[in-house]
């Protein structure tokens, strides 16, 4: 033979409805779902891969439970939060440490609304908001263009109520490109709220920090502590050596003021805490992909087998007019291939529904050809090894079968 024949397979395709139909069903349904399941598998392991832009390594969570009673006055919490600052930069492995209740990975935090002065009109831009100080950049090591955050300006609320008197803020360069298009922020200024203003006098450029309403590249710091009577936050940077002995930290706190309860955790501890329903998500739609390709591919073997054993004496009377074991084999082959063709079709209009309904109900990627492409090619292997065994059994059956009884 030197053409296809493809009359007869579409003609023996009509006469076995049901197992076209089933084989049709299944490549769709397959299809639909692993090209959506694959593509949600890449989109988390690229945010389980991105990385933040900080020494995230190095950084540790620490927060302090105050019991004090004598402790309540503003002033009072700002002489201990300078002086436990002080302690832990004084404690050997301490690179540097932060009064803030900025978390790398935690996954939320505070937020606002800011716009520019005299641009009345423009469409407020929400960003990120915490209080950090001039070690803000050597902190989290990171590079900050311009000039840190002051050391003797603690942030309130009477701090840049005057617009001749803003606060210094350091903003990301996410934050500023949306603000501030096409200009150079340094030295801009910015109404937050409506009615605080603060001038930008650095910039971070490599940020990142997850958060919602698509905030994780937008943030803004301004000087001040956190703390209060209560609780008090620090990011501390430490070097290899602490790492392994993170209890001395906690040591030397409780020497200098037993009164109170201390909190460790590192920040890779927070991002895998963070990042435990992405990895979780992406291990449940592995294992569907596994089932519903296994599923399809014993459904195929299963369907084709049947089909042979049907049509035993039709392969036999073919084998005895002359068809040979390849011609057989190409046949049965050929059937499943057109029935994976139209499989393929249906199911990227099917993928492409899902997709739309997936987007429209979080935050996903939309399909491009890539993602259709290559499960297409996986979901055409798969169907095509699962029939060729079946198959192949079918080219053996000899001509005599011909001639004896069903």
């Amino acid at each position: 033979m030197t053409n296809l024949h493809l009359a007869p397979i579409f003609r023996s395709l009509r006469r076995n409805k049901a197992r076209s139909l089933l084989t049709l069903s299944m490549t769709v349904l397959t299809f639909a779902v692993v090209v959506n399941s694959l593509m949600l598998i890449l989109d988390q392991q690229k945010q389980l891969t991105r990385e933040s832009g900080f020494d995230d390594r190095h950084l540790v969570s620490l927060r302090l439970d105050n019991f004090n009673p004598n402790i309540r006055e503003d002033e009072q919490v700002q002489d201990r939060i300078k002086r436990d600052l002080e302690l832990l930069r004084n404690t050997p492995g301490v690179v540097d440490v932060l009064s803030t209740r900025f978390r790398p990975w935690q996954g939320g935090g505070s937020s606002s609304s800011f716009t520019r002065p005299g641009h009345e009109d423009m469409e407020p831009v929400r960003a990120q908001y915490y209080s950090a100080g001039p070690r803000l950049a050597n902190t989290l090591g990171i590079d900050v263009t311009g000039t840190p955050l002051p050391a003797d300006q603690m942030y309130d609320e009477t701090v840049g109520e005057d617009q001749n008197a803003p606060a210094e803020v350091v903003i990301t360069r996410k934050f500023a490109d949306e603000i501030f298009p096409g200009e150079d922020p340094h030295g801009q200024l910015i109404t937050w709220s409506g009615k605080w203003f603060v001038r930008v006098v650095g910039v971070i450029d490599d940020f990142y920090n997850p958060y919602a309403w698509e905030l994780g590249e937008k943030a803004l710091f301004y000087p001040g502590y956190a703390g209060d009577a209560d609780v008090s936050s620090f990011l501390v940077r430490v070097d290899d050596g602490l790492l392994g002995e993170l209890a001395r930290l906690e040591t030397v706190l409780l020497n200098d003021s037993p009164q109170r309860a201390v909190r460790l955790e590192t920040v890779p501890e927070i991002r895998d805490r963070f990042q435990a329903t992405q990895r979780l998500i992406k291990r449940v739609l592995s294992v569907v992909i596994a089932l519903m390709i296994f599923i399809t591919a014993v459904s195929i073997i299963g369907l084709t087998s049947s089909s042979v054993a049907a049509r035993r004496r039709e392969i036999g009377t073919r084998r005895a007019l002359g068809a040979t074991r390849w011609e057989i084999l190409r046949h049965l082959l050929l059937e499943n291939a057109a029935l994976t063709a139209v499989g393929l079709a249906v199911g990227t209009a099917a993928a492409i529904g899902l997709n739309v309904m997936l987007v429209n109900a979080a935050d996903v990627p939309k399909l491009t050809v890539p993602w259709v492409v290559i499960p297409a090619a996986i979901v055409a292997a798969i169907n095509v090894l699962a029939a060729w065994q079946p198959a192949r059994r079918a080219s053996r059956i000899p001509p005599a079968i011909a001639t004896k009884a069903l």
